[in-house]
């Protein structure tokens, strides 16, 4: 029989050991008298105000511990049995009314309590329990408003089909008296849907359990609600800083899975990464922490709870971040010199999430006091022991029985001051019960009101600003389009580094175009792709298969494409709202570096700034401006030309960010010529393209005469050598379809462009063309032919005989495994080698030596004089390994390979000239963005 009598004389000096607190661990201790005349540690003194005395209410959540983990990525999870609890001043003891029994008789579920500045008002989500799943009514999560004075709740939204379809929480107040919160309304990615003929429908996160939540803001009336991100997964948990932005958490699933922690303006505007991209290994032992619930001290510091995306304990420590001079823990910006760490726990307790046993128990909330004390109101599970039916306190001999675990947490109140690490218990712990929301209904200093916000509201776009013409600012309100400039792609990481390779010895010569040409620059174009947001699976439920080789990829649009001016800058106007990736192509649209796996997005009007480019590994500050190294691209001081180019084209400006001086790039000086000097015509050089083209030459040929639009187009538009749509042959002799929509012909934000393989690839296989084929292939290389490429690249002869497909490539359209044509199968997966045999096609025959024993005449073994087996070697039929293919990588058109395929249709090579270079592009950018087998949803078959 175990004794545990000694250790609980222990108890005290253990915890003295991890929290370092005068620590009254009597959870049953009545505080009477807290926030009366009698001062708390490092409270106020008797007789001063004191946001704990009577006539300071005290609101908190209580949600059920459950046996399933606490994911962070299902925010929307209904847990059931929870209490909105108002107490009248924080003290055990006080009057207490459980709000939640005024909205609910039933099972319901509540979070995210918030105050505003003036103390008068309390946010909150709830959500009911739906008694049956298998009905069409649903129950979400709805935003509800506590008004303290007048002791009513209302209904922040109304009760129409959006609200009782969609799913609202993290509410948080703005200076300005607007709300802030996280919504599956998705309202203008719905709108934009339907503006390109699709059902208007909010998209789901990039796991697709859930509808994806962005931030939205609406009036204090509920009414005027825009959609301010368009993250592919979920923002939520925002918070407003001292110079009113928003800071909050994000979602980086695609190829992360990570929480970290942007900022965007109220507005949607300059929405970037602030922290934590290669921060979530620091936790104790490099254990796992994910970054959520920011809030501030009252001295501006952030601060977060850190803990693992999945907890059984739902909780974890509370860190202050300096997010003002790092990027990562380690990592300052550019202008700091510093190692860090950034992150500090608050708490100063032994939190160790990544244990079986955290001796510092776990923090759920932190609720700070604006009173100069120092003091927080924390949720605050101790650590204990599951012995049997007993609990018990943590310390080594507890947690060093292997028949011990954890015990179910138990969450009380404490207050907490965070300077000399004291704690006292105000509201005790109950097992199995969380407290995920502790808050003050007192005043607090309200942060600066953001001053873009009313206009933003009236236009649904921004002023005009010194960086645009104001024609230019007006067609783009109109037209739901904002402005990408890129500085230097030939910069990554803050050097001049492309594609891994050093460049600073050759990029001034890049930059002049009298010494390089438009053909000779390594970056050409950059490519714009859009995110494909999926609906629930009852609006459209397509084929697993349909996503292609590469599923995690999903489906991809592309929008267009924009030259890069010789000094690697590019400025091209955008579609606004929408989720946004980028590649940097060569002439013939082949990706050049790795694919850019993070969402951007911009607002209309809003011209968004980078400096360069980034690795996915590196840790050096990317895409937050004023955190990176100065540009390597100076750019021309204000009123001068650029080296080698025409003298008419000059800078437009030059202007201060951060301290640095930025001068107008190439890219911003030709946007701003063509803006202000050309006709309408060439006002559509400032838009994306559906075709790698615009190759604007820099030269001017003649120096006396003004600069046209054809001064600035070098490509001849009649040229079948360029790789255009409109050069692809099956145009004029079918009725192939491109993958445009109507709207890229004169492009407008509404063009989108879905390759999908059994539409637009695999007839390029089944063509019948005319050309010259070689000696190999059945032709003298002198006489036009016709044929297909289907002719070799079968299993079938003219004559309907059994063949070796040539290559062992077969790019026919019988479809081979579910809904997937053979070719596509055939070029992605390796194969078996075939042969013929007796006129049949079959895989090829592959035998090995394995040692068997040798039986007698009954079948038994045999044994020599030793009494060993006797064995043999003999030759037996095995799986033959796939040697064949792939013959394309869903990588991209330069990865493994795929740089085998292109080769063949290079000069000299053996299918030289069998496909043209409209053709090749096609196929290029299809590659680039995945290989999908669809990339137009509703054109996808659904699911069986």
């Amino acid at each position: 029989m175990k004794d545990y009598r000694f250790l609980n004389r222990m108890w005290s000096a253990e915890m003295n050991k991890t929290i370092k607190t005068l620590l009254f661990i009597t959870v049953a201790l009545s505080l009477g008298a807290c926030g009366s005349d009698d001062k708390l540690p490092g409270g106020t003194n008797p007789g001063d105000q004191d946001p704990l005395a009577e006539g300071t209410p005290l609101f908190y959540i209580e949600r059920q511990v459950t046996s399933e983990e606490d994911e962070l990525n299902d925010p929307l999870h209904f847990v059931g049995g929870a209490r909105l609890v108002m107490k009248a001043r924080a003290d055990r003891a006080a009057p207490e009314t459980v709000l939640s029994d005024r909205l609910c008789a039933s099972n319901c579920d509540f979070r995210d309590l918030d105050v505003s500045y003036d103390g008068l008002y309390v946010l909150f989500a709830m959500r009911e329990e739906d008694p049956d799943e298998n009905d069409n009514e649903q129950y979400t999560w709805d935003l509800y408003e506590y008004d303290i004075e007048n002791d009513s709740i209302r209904a922040l939204l109304p009760n129409d089909d959006a609200s009782k379809f969609n799913h609202e929480i993290t509410p948080r107040y703005l200076p300005s008296g607007d709300i802030v919160f996280a919504s599956t309304r998705q309202t203008y990615t719905r709108a934009i849907n339907q503006d390109t003929g699709k059902p208007g429908y909010s998209g789901l996160e990039e796991d697709r359990q859930e509808r994806a939540l962005n931030l939205h803001v609406m009036s204090a009336d509920g009414q005027n609600i825009r959609q301010i991100t368009f993250n592919m997964s979920h923002d939520l948990y925002p918070v407003v800083l001292p110079d009113g932005s928003i800071l909050y958490s994000r979602w980086d699933n695609f190829t992360r899975d990570a929480m970290n922690l942007y900022r965007v303006n109220p507005d949607g505007t300059r929405n970037h990464i602030v922290y934590g991209m290669h921060s979530h290994d620091t936790g104790p032992g490099d254990t796992e922490f994910q970054f959520v619930k920011a809030n501030l001290l009252p001295d501006g510091r952030v601060f977060v709870l850190a803990r693992p995306m999945d907890s059984q304990f739902y909780g974890g420590d509370f860190l202050t971040i300096d997010i003002t001079d790092y990027v990562d823990n380690t990592t300052p910006t550019a202008l700091t010199n510093g190692s860090g760490p950034a992150q500090q726990s608050i708490t100063d307790t032994s939190v160790n999430t990544g244990a079986q046993y955290s001796t510092g128990g776990y923090y759920a909330d932190f609720h700070p006091l604006w009173d100069g004390t120092n003091r927080a109101l924390a949720s605050w599970s101790l650590c204990r022991v599951q012995d049997g039916q007993t609990i018990l306190p943590c310390n080594d001999n507890t947690m060093g029985d292997a028949g011990n675990q954890p015990a179910t947490p138990a969450y009380g109140i404490w207050m907490l001051n965070y300077e000399d690490d004291t704690q006292v218990p105000v509201i005790p712990g109950q097992t199995g019960v969380v407290i995920t929301d502790v808050v003050l209904g007192y005043v607090r200093t309200a942060p600066l009101t953001f001053a873009d916000d009313f206009p933003f509201e009236e236009n649904n776009c921004l002023n005009a600003n010194f960086k645009l013409d104001a024609g230019t600012q007006t067609e783009l309100c109109s037209s739901q389009e904002g402005v990408l400039h890129i500085r230097n792609v030939y910069e990554t990481d803050g050097a001049l580094n492309f594609g891994g390779t050093d460049v600073s010895a050759s990029y001034n010569q890049w930059a002049d175009p009298s010494q390089t040409t438009v053909a000779n620059r390594p970056a050409r174009f950059l490519r714009v792709i859009k995110g494909y947001p999926e609906p629930d699976r009852d609006i459209q439920d397509p084929d697993g298969e349909a996503f292609g080789r590469a599923g995690a990829q999903r489906m991809k649009q592309i929008l267009g494409y924009a030259p890069i001016e010789p000094d690697g800058s590019v400025k091209v106007r955008v579609p606004a709202n929408v989720p946004l990736m980028i590649s940097i192509t060569d002439d013939s649209g082949k990706r050049l570096t790795a694919r850019h796996q993070n969402w951007l997005s911009v607002r209309p009007g809003e011209v968004l700034e980078c400096k360069g480019c980034h690795t996915r590994g590196s840790t050096e500050p990317h895409g937050r401006f004023n955190a990176q190294p100065d540009s390597t691209n100076p750019g021309a001081v204000s009123g001068s030309s650029y080296p080698g180019a025409t003298p008419e084209i000059l800078s437009p400006f030059s202007y201060t960010v951060s301290g640095e001086i930025l001068n107008a790039t190439m890219a911003e000086a030709k946007f701003s010529y063509i803006e202000t000097n050309l006709n309408a015509t060439a006002g559509q050089m400032l838009k994306l393209n559906r075709d790698p083209r615009f190759s604007f030459s820099w030269l001017d040929n003649d120096p006396m005469a003004d600069l046209t639009a054809a001064d600035l187009e070098s490509e001849d538009p009649l040229d079948p050598q360029l790789p255009w749509y409109d050069n692809i042959p099956l145009l004029a002799d079918t009725a192939y379809e491109l993958p445009t929509n109507n709207f890229c012909g004169n492009w407008s934000y509404r063009c989108r462009i879905d390759i999908n393989y059994p539409d637009h690839i695999q007839p390029l296989w089944e063509y019948n063309r005319t050309g010259l084929l070689t000696l190999a292939h059945g032709g003298d290389g002198v006489t036009p032919t016709q044929f297909a490429c289907v002719d070799c690249h079968t299993r079938t002869d003219a004559m309907n005989l059994a063949q070796v497909p040539a290559g062992q490539l077969e790019l026919t359209s019988q479809v081979d495994t579910g809904i997937r044509m053979r070719s596509y199968n055939e070029l992605f997966i390796a194969d078996i080698e075939q042969e013929l045999v007796e006129g049949a096609l079959q895989d090829i025959v592959c035998t090995e030596l394995q040692e068997q024993p040798v039986l007698d005449q009954d079948g038994n073994p045999t044994f020599d004089q030793n009494g060993d087996p006797i064995t043999q070697l003999v030759e037996v039929i095995v799986q033959c390994p796939a040697t064949e293919g792939p013959y394309v990588s869903p990588a991209g058109a330069r990865s493994g390979a795929s740089n085998s395929f292109f080769a063949l249709f290079q000069a000299g090579a053996s299918h030289e000239n069998y496909l043209t270079p409209a053709e090749l592009r096609l196929i290029t950018e299809w590659l680039d963005i995945g290989g999908q087998y669809y990339n137009d949803l509703f054109a996808a078959p659904e699911r069986n």
